[in-house]
């Protein structure tokens, strides 16, 4: 008896899990800054009804965030980037509730140039730096 009721308190607490789940997708796997990009919403019967929400950088001081308006009959929303780094975007419902949520990192579209400068500075300042420490050691 006591098998008997474990195995319907099991069904009961993972039978509900049942429903298909609903996803976020992206047209480009690989999204850069400033480039138009697709989000699909599958997995819902009414995806108009929800809206999608971009925070970049979140849960730091930084953080920015953008409300793209709600998903077309279809579920796709068109989304370009506006700055590189981790944003996630999450489908809400009226109630601002979170149904779907996504982390995605965002590329730059060309390599910075004060990336590539600064990584020039620091290798100057290394080898300048053993090249002085040398000289001095072989000079006594």
């Amino acid at each position: 008896m006591r098998k008997l009721f474990f195995l319907f308190a099991l069904l009961g607490v993972f039978g509900n899990n049942a429903q298909a789940s609903v996803e976020l997708s992206f047209a480009d796997p690989v999204p850069e800054a400033g480039k138009e990009q697709e989000v699909s919403l599958s997995g819902i019967d009414q995806p108009q009804a929800l809206r999608l929400k971009v925070v970049y950088s979140p849960s730091s001081e930084t953080q920015m965030v953008e409300d793209l308006g709600p998903f077309s009959e279809s579920g796709d929303i068109s989304w370009k980037p506006t700055r590189p780094g981790i944003a996630t975007l999450s489908a809400r419902n009226d109630a601002d509730t979170e149904i779907t949520s996504s982390n995605v990192a965002i590329f730059f579209s060309s390599t910075p140039m004060s990336g590539v400068l600064v990584m020039l500075l620091a290798g100057a300042l290394l080898f300048g730096g053993a090249g002085v420490s040398l000289s001095f050691a072989l000079r006594n």
